[in-house]
């Protein structure tokens, strides 16, 4: 409406006109109304300010009397009834004071009060007047407003109807003249909204309005050729939207300097950035910058574009942002424009990594498919070959053309037989994959045995479309199989003929082995039997012509004999160590005690060389550890007599220090050092440094092999460090560990006391020994310690002697185990039998473990070796007696104190791991080890019995009951024993009878130690 308004008023005068004679009218017409409506108003609300006047002046009077006399009633029903007057908007009446007396409690805002108005009131009664009160009255503007409101109504009317005359006038007088001029104008307002079908008044004249029409006739003309076209235009950018929206391509255009334009939306989704970032840059810079192509790739691809030629699936690889490689593929073609001036390109994106890698894959497959040692068919539905792979035609012999579209019967031999083909076809219409065998026929007539998988291919819906075969040819391998099982029958045959031989060789080494292990314990008898008399007459001699000559001829015999006895313990130690029967101990020592005492063995040697001697001590050293001592203090000692015996001047230095959770100590000469080959030759058996060295210094070679084979059955080594004429350190570090002191150890560990000081003084010993010269040195030790002593030549004699005076006239028993009549074993048993406490202990020349065995077994507190040493022998006695009176004081007291037990008792039985295993369950232990002794107290002489007729079922079952109640007691020497022998039952192997012998001498032991406890009367935990 506007722009008709506007477009009128600047196109005719003749309607300006009007507009402006019907403004002028307006104008005059509301000047008057509003002069009109200000006079009325004014008059009102005067008339309506008198009213309000006048009405609180009545009100007033009204309330005069009733406030004179409180008559608050007579209040209220006054001012109730002025309320109700439709000019009153609120009435209140106050006294004197100023208190509220009435107040209608109407709030009113300001502009809704026409009039607020107050009275005092006076109450006349006399010549004074009586002031009584006021009243606030408070007049609405709402009577008024109503009388104001229709006035302005009536005015405004009649102003209207004046005016809308006028208007209507000049309108019609101007009709005539601007019709034309308003149907053109109407035409080109339906151009502006689109309408291009206008109808334009017809021209009359060839005034202004007729020239006018014209103009817009051909405009309208112009516009519905321009709209036709834009609406192509539309559709076709429509249509290219839709294609680069529904397609994974994106769009792209160069400008005429080769640099990115535009790209389309899809561009940001491939590449997960905005295309901002490459509008504007140069193709150019792009190749430039590019480290994954060739630069051959980019250089034919900017000629192509420099020579403005179109180019389609340039491929090449691109980092995404994310790092990813991508193939992109891109097509395009140059833009021209109407001259022929070259503009740029445009062209189409695409990523094809996807492609790329599934090409790959498929590469892939493929050449593991045809390249595959094994043959690989692919047939249809209907079993017509459509692949086959080079291995297929390689061993079949068949090119694919001559197999493709055949069937694969074909290749049929008439071998295999047809229920194999029903079960192959049968399983693959049920979807299943068969697996088998089938002989087939080659081209060039060869029969060969192929062995396949065949199974079914599905598509994604489930159906079956083709069956893969996968083969390889095993005729070869089926010859040879044959061959293998006829060589396997001879090798059988042979074998069993090798087994025989080598179970004969075997029971033969066996047997050498066992003459071997008698004739070592034998000759270590014979040797140490009458060694044991020479190294005593010799002492006896010694101590009885000291500072005489014969007293020094008897010391060269004692030194002489002493170093025979240790080739003899060296032989026999390497001899247990070679048939891994040497056992350790674990016991707490004192460990600078242990290394003092073996100083002290060869402090003389050394003096008498005038060597020095040093010792140091760490200050971080354990006082106590845990491990073997006498095995520790014999490699110290051997170590140490090397050092005195290769020193001619100077000094032997031995220092022990912490190495981590070790102890190190090192033994340091100032002798004649070896060269590198000499060391190498060191730990062999029977060799020394060479053989020089046996004809000076003497030896048999065997110390420090057996020191070192200690050394690391200890967990431990021995190393040298040498230079030749400068001397010589060995190392030996062992990890023995910190231990707690203990009582017998320390006693064992206390110092000895000179010969004659009287050790064993009081100490009554009934001593059996059937050689007439071993009793003549066993009396001399134990007169020159103070014992007195009785002696027997055998068991039987003993026993007499024992009859006669009781078993209370003795405090310990020494007894021989090998004597005529009745040996020490049988006489150990019988003595236990009268006395469970009193100390037996075995004199043997049998250096052998299984002797100590026996005499557990037999019930003896402890075994000595011959040749006797004194303060050995001294130092058993005395801890057997306190063993046993500590028993004897127990049981007087009423109470049941275990016997400690050495580290031999403890390979029968250990005491402690038992009492911790049923700690508080005492009884329980005890009624344990009580059914153990009744249900195999016979079970040794049982093995025995099924040994000597090879009952190996029997033996095994003992072994495998024992296996278990031997863990359950804590038995560790049976339980080992048992399992050995179990295993070696299993493997048939030819160490049973060596296993069972063993076995049978451990459980004598383990019941013998038992049924003792028992006697004694000692808890087991």
């Amino acid at each position: 409406m506007l722009r008709r308004f506007v477009g009128k008023w600047r196109t005719s005068f003749h309607f300006r006109l009007a507009i402006a004679t019907g403004f002028a009218v307006a104008l005059i017409v509301s000047l008057y109304c509003v002069v009109q409506y200000a006079r009325h108003a004014s008059f009102a609300e005067s008339a309506q300010k008198a009213r309000a006047e006048k009405l609180a002046t009545l009100l007033a009077e009204s309330l005069a009397q009733p406030l004179f006399d409180f008559n608050t009633v007579a209040v209220a029903s006054t001012v109730k009834a002025i309320s109700s007057h439709v000019d009153v908007r609120s009435v209140r009446v106050l006294d004197t004071n100023g208190a509220v007396i009435v107040d209608t409690g109407v709030e009113a805002g300001t502009s809704e009060i026409l009039l607020l108005t107050r009275r005092l009131i006076d109450f006349s009664e006399g010549p004074r007047p009586v002031r009584v009160g006021s009243i606030e009255l408070a007049f609405s503007r709402k009577s008024l407003e109503e009388e104001l409101y229709q006035g302005l109504i009536e005015t405004l009317v009649g102003g209207l109807l004046v005016a809308l005359g006028a208007v209507l006038a000049v309108l019609w007088a101007f009709r005539t003249i601007t019709k034309p001029l308003g149907e053109i104008t109407h035409g080109l307002d339906q151009l502006a909204a689109g309408v291009t079908e206008v109808v334009l008044p017809k021209v009359q004249w060839q005034d202004e309005f007729g020239r006018m029409a014209v103009a817009v006739s051909r405009f309208r003309d112009t516009v519905v050729e321009r709209q036709r076209a834009e609406v192509l235009m539309r559709e076709s950018e429509q249509r290219f939207r839709d294609f680069s929206a529904s397609s994974a391509d994106w769009f792209w255009e160069l400008d005429e300097h080769l640099c990115f334009s535009y790209f389309s939306e899809n561009f940001e989704a491939t590449f997960d950035m905005p295309a901002e970032r490459l509008l504007g840059r140069s193709r150019r810079l792009v190749a430039k910058q590019d480290t994954l192509n060739p630069p051959a790739l980019w250089q034919a691809h900017l000629e192509v574009l420099e020579r403005h030629q179109p180019f389609r699936s340039f491929e090449y690889r691109m980092r995404s942002v994310s790092g990813e490689i991508l193939w992109l593929s891109f097509s395009g073609v140059p833009r021209f424009d109407a001259e022929g001036r070259f503009k740029g390109y445009r062209g189409v994106g695409q990523n094809i990594t996807a492609s790329k890698v599934a090409e790959e894959v498929v590469r892939k497959l493929s050449l593991a498919v045809e390249q595959s040692p094994s043959m690989v068919m692919i047939t249809n539905a209907l079993g017509e070959i459509e692949y086959v792979n080079e291995a297929f035609t390689r061993i079949t012999g068949y090119t694919a053309e001559e197999s493709i579209g055949q069937n694969p019967r074909f290749m049929k031999a008439g071998v295999t037989s047809s229920e194999v083909y029903a079960e192959l076809w049968r399983f693959l219409a049920e979807g299943k994959t068969w697996r088998g065998e089938m002989t087939n026929r080659r081209k060039n007539g060869e029969l060969y045995v192929e062995q396949g998988i065949f199974a079914p291919l599905r598509q994604p819906d489930g159906h079956v479309t083709h069956y893969l075969a996968i083969s390889e040819d095993v005729t070869e391998r089926k010859r040879v199989e044959v061959e293998l099982a006829s060589y396997r029958d001879s090798l059988e045959n042979m074998v069993e003929a090798r087994t025989a031989e080598l179970a004969e060789a075997k029971e033969a080494a066996e047997a050498a082995n066992q003459a071997k292990s008698a004739f070592v314990a034998n000759m270590s008898h014979e040797i140490r039997t009458p060694l044991n008399a020479v190294l005593g007459l010799a002492k006896i001699i010694v101590r009885e012509n000291h500072g005489r000559k014969s007293g020094a001829t008897a010391q060269r015999i004692l030194e002489a004999g002493e170093h025979l006895l240790r080739v003899i313990n060296d032989i026999l130690d390497f001899s247990k160590i070679e048939a891994g029967k040497l056992q350790l101990e674990a016991r707490s020592f004192r460990l600078s005690a242990s290394v003092s005492d073996a100083m002290g063995l060869v402090t003389e040697r050394a003096l008498a060389k005038g060597l020095g001697l040093r010792t140091d001590f760490a200050a971080d050293l354990p006082q106590w550890v845990c491990g073997d001592r006498l095995r520790f203090e014999q490699i110290l000692i051997n170590l140490l007599s090397n050092a005195v015996k290769f020193t001619e001047r100077g000094e032997v230095y031995l220092t022990v220090e912490r190495d981590q959770s070790a102890v190190l100590v090192k033994v340091r000469d100032t002798g004649i050092g070896m060269t590198a080959e000499q060391i190498k030759r060191l730990f062999r058996p029977f060799e020394q440094a060479d053989a020089s060295t046996t004809r000076r210094f003497g030896g048999t070679g065997l110390g420090l092999v057996i020191s070192r084979n200690l050394a690391r059955q200890m967990g431990g080594d021995i190393v040298v460090d040498s230079v030749p004429g400068a001397g010589s350190v060995f190392s030996l570090r062992l990890p023995l560990e910190t231990a707690e002191p203990e009582t017998a150890a320390a006693a064992a560990q206390a110092p000895t006391h000179e010969s004659g000081a009287g050790r064993l003084a009081g100490l009554r010993v009934l001593a059996v020994e059937d050689l007439e010269l071993n009793r003549i040195v066993l009396e001399d030790i134990l007169a020159n310690e103070g014992a007195y002593a009785v002696f027997a030549e055998h068991g039987e004699h003993a026993m007499t002697l024992v009859d006669q005076r009781g078993i209370d006239a003795f405090d310990v028993v020494l007894t021989d185990v090998q004597m005529p009549v009745m040996d020490g074993y049988e006489l150990a048993r019988r003595i236990r039998s009268l006395s469970p406490h009193i100390p037996i202990v075995g004199l043997t020349a049998r250096a052998m473990r299984e002797e100590l065995d026996r005499c557990l077994a037999a019930g003896m507190s402890a075994q000595i070796t011959k040749p006797i040493d004194e303060d050995e022998l001294v130092s058993t006695i005395l801890a057997c007696s306190r063993d046993a009176q500590r028993l004897l004081a127990a049981e007087a007291a009423g109470e049941k104190a275990p016997r400690p037990a050495d580290a031999a008792e403890s390979d029968v039985i250990d005491w402690n791991a038992l009492a911790e295993r049923y700690k508080g369950r005492t009884g329980f232990a005890d009624r344990l080890l009580a059914t153990f002794v009744r249900t195999h107290g016979e079970t040794s002489a049982t093995l025995g019995r099924a040994l000597q007729t090879q009952d190996w079922a029997a033996i095994s079952a003992i072994a495998h009951s024992l296996l278990s109640l031997a863990g359950s007691i804590e038995a560790p020497r049976v339980h080992d024993l048992s399992r050995q022998l179990e295993t070696a039952l299993m493997a048939a192997s030819p160490d049973i009878p060596v296993l069972t012998d063993a076995l049978i001498v451990a459980l004598d032991a383990l019941v013998a130690m038992l049924r003792v406890r028992q006697m004694a009367g000692a808890p087991s935990a």
